[in-house]
């Protein structure tokens, strides 16, 4: 395994879990003259067009058994993102938290399916033990919480975070079943945001037929000042940019390193990056008490041990 797979990873980690968490919930998801399903529509279709661009770069745009395959595998995932960007206008901390469900799932598909099991270790177990206890408490304590409705999580948050986390779980396994499997990386971006794009235009025409944007009366949408439809589709064409990179840095990393080996990184970069974004830039931290605090700052040292405990063994 040659170290160039640190590069890609790297710069995923910056555009993904750290620059992208920050624009999203800052500029995108609480702007209020373009609904938010607009706004999802402007993102995916400009990522899309990312995905296009790439392939014929490439010359590797193809419509065969395989791309459309991927279109579906895009399609799901553009609902998964969807229901991520419910939850982080919700609360982007706790969805951090609960996000590295979905890694878990592709590091076990990866550990059976793809025989990658010799990549863990005990310290890595006892970090997923950490993580996963932590996340098994908090809705507990949510639960006892809902008295206060000023601060208690509503129930459709973890709605959300099962959706995205199943999906998201089994997609990136498929990214890394199929990188094995020397499918083209323009194929791959084409088909992933082409799918993710069409099930954009599919959430915004089945909204658009069941309500006259009552999104916009949603107080999480007031947080902000309006602003114009250009400003909103030049931030959602940078919203697109770093979200295509993500898959396109992904895509590259696994191509050429085991799942159970990046997928660690992400996993940690996952967690830590939009948690202390979404509790220290947004304040979310008010909103929970000293147990949750406690809970979720568990959660980070259980997936930063994770991560830590995975590079003694590169």
């Amino acid at each position: 395994m040659t170290e160039i797979w640190i590069v890609p990873v790297l710069m995923r980690v910056f555009c993904v879990h750290l620059i992208y968490p920050w624009f999203l919930k800052s500029k995108i998801i609480h702007t209020d003259r373009i609904s938010f399903v607009n706004r999802f529509l402007l993102h995916y279709f400009f990522a899309a067009i990312l995905g296009v661009v790439t392939a014929l770069w490439l010359s590797q745009l193809s419509f065969d058994k395989t791309t459309t395959i991927i279109l579906g595998i895009g399609a799901a995932n553009g609902y998964a993102a969807y229901c991520q960007w419910k939850t982080d206008q919700i609360n982007q901390s706790l969805a951090a938290i609960y996000r590295f469900v979905d890694d878990v799932i592709a590091m076990t598909l990866g550990y059976w399916v793809l025989n990658e099991i010799q990549h863990i270790s005990m310290n890595m177990i006892i970090g997923l033990a950490i993580c996963s206890i932590a996340v098994i408490s908090l809705p507990v304590v949510n639960y006892f919480k809902r008295g206060d409705r000023s601060t208690a999580i509503p129930v459709r948050f973890f709605g959300y975070i099962l959706i995205q986390t199943v999906i998201w779980g089994f997609a990136k396994f498929l990214m890394k079943y199929f990188a094995i499997n020397s499918v083209p990386i323009g194929t791959w971006v084409f088909g992933w945001y082409g799918g993710a794009f069409l099930m954009a235009v599919i959430i915004f025409c089945v909204t658009r037929l069941r309500t006259n944007s009552s999104e916009k009366k949603d107080e999480v949408n007031k947080e902000t000042e309006p602003v114009s439809a250009l400003q909103t589709t030049w931030m959602s064409a940078v919203a697109g940019t770093f979200v295509f990179a993500g898959v396109f840095l992904g895509y590259w990393a696994l191509s050429i390193a085991p799942l159970t080996v990046v997928n660690p990184i992400f996993f940690a970069a996952s967690i830590v990056g939009p948690a202390v974004i979404g509790l220290f830039l947004f304040d979310e931290s008010k909103k929970y008490i000293r147990l949750e605090k406690f809970l979720i700052f568990a959660a980070i040292f259980g997936a930063i041990f994770f991560a830590l405990s995975f590079m003694r063994l590169i």
